[in-house]
């Protein structure tokens, strides 16, 4: 199922076949296939990146914050100063969901009523240089964020 949501999604973003449509459903084969729009997922249109907890948890990155699904609903999160994300990156060691976006970078973690609370870790404060992260990763132990001209560790 997971693998059927995040297909849908991707086809959702690319063809933009149900923009209007909070959901379709149609049957291929014996596979079912669930279209979802952004109404459907709380987000923007463009989902800039999708990742999993490698469990329940779909997560998109999005002009409108980051979107959460937990297989049963979608929530939308957002931050006080940004909410236009454009790369994640889930850390099962630690359960953190280092998110990047327009000039800032840190972290959502999930707290005991099960809602996901963003920290920041980084906030470009030149206007004028304006820093877009576009990846992240993990190599020994460290977070990586990467811009098109730079290179963040954490």
């Amino acid at each position: 199922l997971l693998t059927l949501v995040l297909a849908s999604l991707f086809c959702n973003c690319f063809l933009n076949a149900t923009d209007y449509l909070p959901y379709t459903h149609s049957i291929l084969g014996e596979s079912y296939v669930e279209n979802i729009s952004s109404d459907g997922y709380m987000g923007d249109v463009q989902v800039w990146d999708i990742t999993t907890d490698g469990n329940e948890m779909v997560f998109l990155a999005t002009a409108k914050g980051l979107s959460v699904y937990d297989g049963l609903e979608w929530k939308n999160y957002t931050t006080v100063n940004t909410s236009f994300f454009r790369s994640l990156y889930y850390d099962p060691d630690n359960r953190l969901l280092y998110a990047a976006a327009d000039n800032e970078f840190g972290a959502w973690e999930r707290n005991e009523y099960g809602h996901y609370e963003y920290r920041r870790f980084y906030q470009n404060q030149q206007n004028d240089s304006p820093e877009i992260f576009w990846k992240i990763i993990r190599y020994q132990n460290k977070i990586y964020f990467q811009t098109r001209s730079r290179l963040y560790t954490y």
